[in-house]
């Protein structure tokens, strides 16, 4: 019975072992992440390529990466309680590509071709869901055109969004107060019945959308996720205490 039960405790702590390593393991590529969008928008403050339009970016060939979420990427409920805001909005203009080179324990640049870009947009506010944005609100999404402007590379299941196109973005406010859009698919069209430019007729289109009413649906149910938070530089309520 002795060597049965040292068997159990012995599988039992190795058991725990493994959990810890595990946790230590996420919260490291949590923090990895963290920092690396904070790197991107504290260096990178000149966009590259602007010279391309953006409707030749679109018709370049797609490469992805992999991703990994702390949160359930499938789960609208649970992306919704990981992120900062929600909101419906449409795409105005694209702005540029800002670049973020690798380095190694030295500080050497790892890939000094191939450096992920982060393609960042200007986006017209239709119907806020969670939390409130002004009007306009700059965002930043991982992916875009690479450095050499022959290709594009995505993170996960993602594109990059039509001009124009209504969709629901997924963001989270950085220390720095800009907006960088997270998830498995980070924005999400959205269908109206309507072709009008009134942001009023568009919000009413939106409201009475399958798309919206699933959307509030998950957004009642969010499964919050305790991390550190912060404020846009375009929330509706810093701007007014201003």
């Amino acid at each position: 019975m002795r060597t049965f039960s040292s068997y159990i405790q012995k599988k039992a702590l190795l058991s725990l072992m493994f959990m810890i390593l595990f946790v230590l393991v996420v919260i490291g590529l949590h923090i990895t992440h963290d920092q690396y969008i904070s790197n991107v928008i504290a260096s990178e403050k000149v966009l590259d390529n602007v010279d391309i339009e953006y409707a030749d970016i679109l018709n370049l060939p797609v490469s992805y990466g992999t991703s990994a979420w702390l949160f359930d990427a499938n789960n609208l409920s649970s992306i919704i309680g990981y992120v900062d805001y929600v909101f419906v909005g449409r795409v105005k203009d694209f702005i540029g590509t800002n670049y973020e080179y690798s380095y190694d324990k030295e500080g050497n640049i790892i890939d000094s071709i191939n450096p992920m870009p982060y393609s960042v947009f200007n986006i017209e506010i239709i119907k806020n869901v969670k939390n409130n944005l002004n009007n306009t609100v700059e965002v930043i999404k991982t992916g875009g055109l690479r450095k050499d402007g022959k290709s594009v590379v995505m993170v996960g299941d993602n594109t990059l969004p039509d001009i124009g196109g209504i969709y629901v973005f997924y963001a989270i406010a950085q220390k720095d107060g800009t907006l960088v859009l997270t998830g498995e698919n980070r924005h999400a069209t959205i269908f109206i019945d309507t072709d009008s430019n009134d942001i009023m007729i568009l919000r009413s289109s939106v409201e009475g959308s399958k798309e919206y009413s699933n959307l509030v649906d998950a957004f009642n149910s969010e499964i919050v996720y305790k991390r550190d938070r912060y404020i846009a530089n375009d929330d509706f309520n810093l701007e007014s205490v201003k």
